[in-house]
């Protein structure tokens, strides 16, 4: 390849470098989130209804995949009626609800043979949403599927939409 192949393909793909980079700059992701991030518990599982633990909405100006992600942490402070089964579920906009995690808490054992104060778990996870263009609200609820205590604490609960322009 002699110089002047050179020079025009480096021309070139600086060129397509350069249309890419600002095309997407142009549909850069939007975000939506909520935080809490104190110590204090934000939600309480009481029963086995669903219970909200938190929202966000975005505003899409064009149809969007969307990245729901969302981390918290899940606690009972005794095994009292225990171990418990969590089902963490998102939704967009209302419709049925998309179940997205289970994890179990509260396990005698971790106190009594373990001897740790409380059994806490993790309860984070993702999906995507297929989103058309307009605003949108997504939700993420946790619902105790098995047990009987009604201690099972909800705190540091994070959640992020993000939509990426299709």
């Amino acid at each position: 390849m002699n110089i002047i192949q050179l020079t025009t393909r480096a021309a070139v793909f600086a060129t397509v470098l350069c249309t890419s980079s600002a095309s997407f700059a142009a549909s850069s992701p939007t975000i939506a989130y909520f935080n809490k991030p104190d110590y204090h518990t934000a939600v309480y599982l009481k029963g086995k209804e669903p219970v909200k633990v938190a929202s966000v909405e975005l505003d899409l100006k064009t149809a969007s995949k969307v990245l729901v992600q969302f981390t918290s942490g899940i606690a009972d402070e005794n095994s009292k009626g225990c171990p418990c089964s969590v089902r963490a579920f998102v939704t967009m906009d209302g419709e049925a609800a998309r179940p997205v995690k289970r994890v179990n808490v509260a396990s005698p054992a971790v106190q009594e043979v373990d001897k740790y104060e409380h059994d806490r778990q993790n309860l984070d996870a993702s999906t995507v949403y297929e989103a058309p263009k307009g605003k949108h609200t997504f939700t993420v609820t946790f619902q105790k599927m098995d047990g009987d205590t009604d201690e099972i604490e909800v705190y540091y609960p994070n959640v992020q939409a993000i939509a990426f322009p299709n």
